[in-house]
């Protein structure tokens, strides 16, 4: 990681594995910022240090950051790995072939009425 906070595409994508992956998911998904104890139990971590873990990991990348009274928040949405199959509306995720999927299957039906 470089000194003043920004990560490489590797950096990031190495990062962005597993449980630390779900972590920023739900931070991605919250309009307000988390706990680390209320993170454990969205998520349903053994204990409060397996959260904490994960989002010391995503500040440390650049991607979360913590407020005052010590809850965290995404600082920002990368499509990096996994992500790029994914788009936003608003705070909901889709699969991008989903589209695609549903207007084939539209179509088909539509061709078949006729």
């Amino acid at each position: 990681m470089f000194k003043d906070g920004a990560s490489t595409d590797a950096e990031l994508k190495e990062a962005l594995q597993g449980k630390t992956l779900k972590v920023y998911l739900t931070l991605l998904d919250s309009s307000e910022p988390i706990g680390a104890r209320e993170m454990q139990r969205r998520l349903n971590y053994s204990s409060v240090n397996v959260a904490v873990h994960h989002l010391d990991k995503l500040c440390k990348v650049g991607l979360a950051a913590k407020d005052e009274h010590g809850r965290y928040f995404a600082t920002k949405k990368v499509n990096i790995g996994i992500m790029d199959l994914f788009m936003n509306l608003g705070r909901i995720r889709f699969p991008r072939l989903l589209f695609y999927a549903a207007f084939f299957a539209a179509f088909s039906i539509i061709s078949t009425w006729q």
